[in-house]
């Protein structure tokens, strides 16, 4: 018995992809078969606003279980740097069968293609099955309206795929994020996702010996001054939180380092929109106009990332 793996996946409205075929393969090395991306509810990709990401020949799920993983992670890198919004899923389904329907499903399938048939339910993500029958997903289809070059995108994933190191726990988190942005309805929503992903990615460096002692003389101080009762508790770790430097300089020195002119400046205004909506309520009307800039700033660093990791 062999195994194989699904990944459907949703594109934004705006972001689907453009190619007259209805299905595309890409070699992957070391893999037993292709990796094929096919659409869903749609007689082209250019029309799809839903994909399946598909491979086989795995002699364990668990080997198809990591290799669907790795699709999803070098997805996400590669939408990120095309400007693909994409949404990977929960890996659950939406519509679940009951044994006496998928049965039934199942019986009415054999008889008409002659063959074993398995039905699954669609499951927006990753789903494994055993390739003994062949499998045929139930569950509710969409298309798409606008589109991106596929190509360039295949050639990324392909890319990404072929690596050998696997993607660090905190850029894959702030590739999700990012590439989940365009799918918040209200534009504040999307402009605080944006801002987060970068800083789920940024390291918090240590400071100088120097800040260091300083901090150590202040802990000291604060610990024996008994007048502060419970106060002191919280404002030691206070002072132990200024070990490192703050999130804000860990993300200005990732815009400085693989930014473009002028990149540093509007991410400065970035985080003090971002401030005012998280903490002042600022309305969504406030910061539309700013969104684009912000996620062209967010893209150059994480594209460095992906490429550096």
């Amino acid at each position: 018995m062999t195994y194989g793996f699904r990944l459907r996946v949703n594109l934004s409205s705006a972001h689907t992809l453009i190619s007259d075929d209805a299905e595309l393969s890409l070699e992957v090395p070391g893999w037993a078969r292709p990796l094929t991306v096919s659409a869903i509810g749609a007689e082209k990709i250019r029309d799809a606003a839903q994909l399946a990401l598909r491979s086989g020949g795995y002699a364990t799920e668990d080997q198809a279980r990591e290799a669907a993983n790795r699709v999803r992670e070098a997805l996400h890198a590669a939408c990120a740097i095309h400007r693909v919004a994409v949404d990977t899923g929960n890996d659950r389904a939406s519509l679940q069968l009951s044994r006496v329907f998928r049965q039934q499903l199942e019986s009415d399938a054999e008889r008409e293609s002659g063959e074993p048939v398995q039905i699954l339910s669609d499951v927006h993500g990753i789903i494994v099955f055993d390739e003994d029958r062949r499998p045929l997903f139930f569950g509710g289809q969409a298309t798409g309206v606008l589109g991106k070059p596929v190509a360039p995108v295949l050639e990324t994933l392909g890319e990404q795929l072929a690596k050998d190191t696997e993607q660090p726990p905190a850029l894959i988190l702030a590739l999700e994020l990012f590439n989940w942005s365009p799918f918040e309805k209200s534009a504040r929503a999307r402009f605080v996702t944006i801002v987060t992903s970068l800083e789920v990615v940024a390291d918090r460096e240590t400071r100088s010996s120097d800040s260091l002692a300083h901090l150590d003389q202040l802990l000291a101080l604060t610990q024996s001054n008994k007048a502060l009762g419970p106060d002191a508790d919280n404002l030691c770790s206070a002072l132990n939180q200024l070990r490192a430097e703050s999130i804000g300089s860990a993300c200005k020195r990732l815009v400085a380092r693989y930014g473009q002119s002028g990149d540093q400046e509007l991410w400065d205004g970035c985080v003090a929109l971002r401030h005012k909506v998280v903490h002042g309520g600022l309305s969504s009307d406030a910061v539309a106009a700013h969104v684009n800039d912000l996620e062209a700033v967010v893209r150059r660093v994480l594209t460095a990332l992906v490429h550096a990791a």
